[in-house]
């Protein structure tokens, strides 16, 4: 319905547009598909990473508590979706420095806009683990404070996220997303596999530790390290 809605407004707006397959080039429809098929599996990798967890707690643990993990894990992500929001905007303006070939712009703004984004993370991470806390006790009652701990280790999650969100942004600016959907894909998969093991062993946080522990691997290790060649910026200055 949405994008039929959107069909016709299209329309409306021009009345003269019409589709036609006999238009389509066989060439270009294989280059957007061979772009978006990656995309697409970047967008199942972050569906894995973050909205197994609370199949994983009902299957192993029992549907009571993903009620309290998911305060804590919504709580993260909302902040996440904020921050994300704020400069999640800046692929165009790679994608116009890549194909100028202004390398050292790109460069620059690439660093800039890694600032800027690990500023707002250590300041929305920050806030979760300093009111979060009283938050969840004023929201839903002293007996779910247990969220409170699922939230301590999501709140790196964030902070580690928000970090990285210009390297997602320019690699799809520079269309070598790719390996991205790769990883992105195994990282899902360890994480399903790390939280139902931690899960046994520290309850519902375990299941947190599970999602973070190779976010922060793939996030901040493996991920930058691919970016920073693929742009030629050092990993010292990156």
């Amino acid at each position: 319905l949405h994008t039929l809605g959107d069909y016709l407004v299209a329309r409306f707006l021009y009345p003269g547009m019409h589709i036609s397959f006999g238009r389509v080039k066989p060439k270009l429809a294989r280059d957007f598909f061979g772009f978006s098929i990656w995309s697409f599996l970047i967008n199942i990798s972050d569906a894995m990473r973050l909205q197994l967890d609370a199949l994983v707690i009902g299957a192993f643990a029992g549907a009571a508590l993903v009620t309290h993990y998911n305060i804590g894990a919504r709580l993260a992500m909302y902040t996440l979706t904020l921050l994300n929001r704020a400069t999640n905007m800046i692929t165009p303006l790679y994608t116009r420095l890549h194909v100028l070939q202004e390398g050292n712009d790109l460069r620059d703004k690439f660093i800039f806009f890694t600032k800027i984004n690990s500023m707002l993370g250590v300041f929305g991470g920050g806030s979760l683990l300093l009111f979060g806390q009283a938050f969840i006790e004023r929201w839903m009652g002293p007996e779910y404070l247990d969220a409170y701990p699922v939230l301590v280790v999501l709140a790196v999650a964030v902070m580690a996220e928000s970090v990285h969100q210009p390297t997602t942004n320019i690699l799809v600016a520079i269309a070598k997303h790719k390996f991205y959907a790769i990883i992105g894909i195994v990282e899902g998969i360890c994480n399903v596999v790390l939280s139902i093991v931690l899960l046994e062993i520290y309850g519902i946080v375990g299941v947190a530790l599970g999602t973070v522990i190779p976010l922060l691997v793939v996030r901040l290790i493996i991920i930058p390290i691919y970016t920073c060649r693929q742009i030629g910026l050092s990993i010292a200055r990156y």
